[in-house]
């Protein structure tokens, strides 16, 4: 669960009313704590074999959907990286010849900040309906 203090994140998650930096900067890092920071990785871990030193969230989740079967799972685990990288060189940090590079990968330039923050929450939301099938699904079984 969220602290009380990071509820915010959830509530004010939204579509970006104007291609504008800062909205984009502030909304990608809503997404990416909601969807990233709050892998529960202890509960992930549990049972896995194919762990090493130095694993860390997305790997985990990689690795639990590889050994319990899951199907169509890399997509969604290459989004999280996408989503991560984005937040880490446009968010996070100072801007440079990575952000660059990772903007042009996207194709931000051409297609400004709404639409792709409005394609990374879709994908958002696909990862969600999958993890909710996927672990519906498991428990059932």
């Amino acid at each position: 669960p969220l602290h009380d203090d990071d509820e915010h994140f959830l509530t004010g998650l939204r579509l970006l009313s104007k291609d504008s930096q800062s909205e984009f900067d502030s909304q990608l890092i809503a997404l990416t704590k909601l969807l990233v920071d709050s892998l529960n990785e202890k509960e992930i871990t549990k049972g896995l074999t194919t762990l090493v030193d130095g694993d860390k969230g997305i790997t985990k989740l990689e690795k639990f959907f590889n050994e319990r079967g899951a199907i169509a799972y890399e997509e969604h685990v290459k989004f999280l990286r996408v989503l991560q990288d984005l937040r880490s060189k446009s968010a996070a940090h100072r801007k440079g010849s990575s952000y660059d590079k990772l903007i042009a990968d996207l194709q931000m330039s051409d297609e400004g900040q709404q639409k792709v923050f409005s394609k990374l929450l879709s994908a958002g939301v696909a990862l969600i309906q999958h993890l909710s099938s996927t672990l519906i699904l498991k428990r059932n079984d």
